[in-house]
């Protein structure tokens, strides 16, 4: 069975939208005053809200015209059981932030950058790279929301995922995958793929070929999306699904691990949710709204997503009447806004899967254990895989000393005087354990990210290195064995740029061992936390502003770790 023409015409569509609004958003960042950040974003900003929020309502239409019309083009007839209220997609982002809120992020940003020794032209562009970025995934997950609830709303459908070329190479093995109506659409920052509605008695009909795609491609192409290597292997016939992890690097829209998110737009009195969720005798206060893809992740079976997102505000009636949701889930509430009792003492509390085990102390605040686990639930899910394979735990308690792994330097002195309960984390490779106090205010981007990614260096590899083919300038090609991620020669070409320059902190440069191995460590793991923390500033302080190592830092990541 041929694609539908209804999902290219419905593609097409949304990216008219798409490409008209980011260059509105581009022309109207160009008036933003280098010497007067936020008097001028005053200025800007409410056309530019109002230009993000028309495309959102367009992208719904778009949205809630596609799903009967490809149905219809497969033969398929099914009603739906509510109509979506497209009010309440519109003015937030596909996490449930405000638009202004978020985008506003941009002007934080910039000014960041500045304040950070970045010259202002520079930091307009980075915080325009990012408005640029908001944008784009806000009007994706929009239309992929309006979607989704229209699927959700007909019994028995699923969708098929479908590329939107160009595509990356994480996208494109997921192509022609069938998901039940309550899989989360799994993406990334930009990623503009797209779903077709369907029954999984004809999903294999649909031919979405990830091999056809990759076929189309020039050699070129194929490399630049895939690498080199990997491009080659699948050349040569190995699997495209060995080749690419379909899930490196991809998180869900709205929700990160089991933590779901919520919003408070449209909680208002006049709010449609509002009014919904006052009727049931509750206050948004209490009982937040969740988004759409939290409600799925929680649902127990069809109906009750419906009845969810009836009490959500995200279904009217047939005539356009929001339901009243009456019989809520009784737990909701807890489900939405974080647990904060404490584990029984001394017990063992599951960390996000793979990485399962940590030591919880009753002396811990529990609000200091949510947002230590909340960080590591945000660590991409594909380096957690390697970690827990590995054995990597990560502990926490009030002292290092309290934890599994640190309780053997109880009492030790460091010749400086310090003990190691004044530190606040660190990485023991010999018990392969995150040790963290909860304290995580420190001059990384990210605490947690950073020492995660000290474990990531020291394991990733360990089972099985890696040949880097590397040529000196007027020496022969040699193939280097490595087995620490930092020691690969790129990334020491890369850091020898960034010692050599002497502008970064002496951190980075050369560690706490006062080497540049130590160095190196340092800047890798608080590299790979600013990149995962979305953090360019960081990573520019960091290589002390030189773009060549950091594109080869990046080309490395990809390489090795696919991040």
């Amino acid at each position: 069975m041929p694609l539908p023409d209804a999902a290219g015409d419905y593609w097409l569509g949304q990216q008219r939208i798409t490409a008209a609004t980011l260059a509105m958003a581009k022309r109207l960042w160009r008036k933003i005053d280098e010497t007067s950040f936020d008097e001028s974003w005053d200025r800007m900003s409410p056309t530019l809200i109002v230009t993000v929020e028309q495309a959102q309502a367009a992208a719904i239409r778009e949205a809630t015209a596609y799903v009967p019309t490809v149905l219809d083009e497969l033969n398929i007839a099914v009603d739906p059981v509510a109509a979506l209220a497209p009010d309440a997609l519109v003015g937030v982002t596909g996490a449930g932030i405000a638009i202004e809120e978020a985008a506003y992020n941009s002007i934080i940003k910039a000014k960041s950058a500045v304040a950070e020794g970045v010259p202002a032209q520079t930091a307009l562009s980075l915080g325009g790279q990012y408005l640029q970025m908001l944008v784009q995934t806000a009007l994706a997950d929009t239309a992929r929301a309006a979607e989704s609830i229209q699927t959700v709303t007909r019994p028995s459908l699923g969708y098929v995922r479908m590329l939107n070329p160009p595509s990356c190479s994480r996208c494109v093995i997921l192509a022609g995958r069938f998901y039940r109506w309550n899989a989360g659409f799994k993406r990334h920052p930009r990623c503009d793929c797209k779903s077709i509605p369907a029954p999984e008695s004809i999903a294999d009909d649909l031919t979405v070929d990830p091999k056809r795609y990759f076929d189309s491609l020039s050699p070129e192409e194929q490399d630049r999306t895939f690498g080199v290597s990997s491009a080659q292997a699948i050349r040569d016939g190995a699997d495209m699904g060995q080749v690419v992890n379909a899930a490196r690097g991809l998180q869900q829209a709205q929700v990160y691990g089991r933590q779901l998110e919520y919003t408070t737009e449209g909680t208002t009195k006049r709010g449609v949710a509002g009014r919904i969720i006052r009727a049931r005798g509750r206050s948004p206060r209490t009982t937040p709204r969740l988004m759409p893809s939290a409600i799925y992740d929680i649902a127990e079976d069809r109906a009750d997503a419906l009845r969810l997102l009836h009490i959500n505000g995200y279904l009217l009636d047939r005539d356009g009447v929001p339901l009243s949701g009456r019989g809520s889930r009784s737990g909701i509430t807890a489900a939405a806004a974080p647990d904060f009792s404490v584990p029984p003492p001394k017990s063992a509390v599951p960390l996000p899967a793979p990485v399962e085990t940590q030591l919880y102390n009753a002396d811990m605040d529990a609000a200091t254990y949510w947002q230590v686990r909340d960080n590591v639930e945000r660590y991409p899910e594909h380096l957690r895989e390697r970690l827990g394979e590995a054995g990597v735990t990560v502990q926490l308690a009030p002292k290092l000393t309290e934890t599994a792994g640190g309780s053997k330097w109880a009492g030790v002195q460091y010749a400086d005087g310090r003990t190691f309960d004044d530190m606040n984390a660190v990485y023991d490779e010999s018990e392969k354990a995150v040790l963290l106090n909860g304290n995580l205010v420190s001059g990384s981007t990210n605490t947690v990210f950073h020492e995660m990614s000290h474990a990531v260096d020291n394991t990733a590899l360990q089972a099985k290195p890696l040949d880097v083919d590397w040529q000196e300038p007027g020496q022969d090609r040699i193939v280097k064995t490595i087995s620490t991620v930092s020691d690969d020669p790129y990334l020491i070409w890369a850091h020898n740029r960034v010692y050599d320059a002497g502008l970064a902190d002496p951190y980075y440069r050369v560690g706490s061992m006062n080497n540049k191995a130590s160095g190196r460590s340092e800047w890798f793991a608080e590299s790979v936390a600013a990149i995962i923390n979305n953090d360019p500033v960081q990573l520019l302080k960091v290589s002390a502003f030189d773009s060549q190592a950091i594109d080869v830092l990046r080309w490395s990541l990809t390489r090795i770790l696919d991040l």
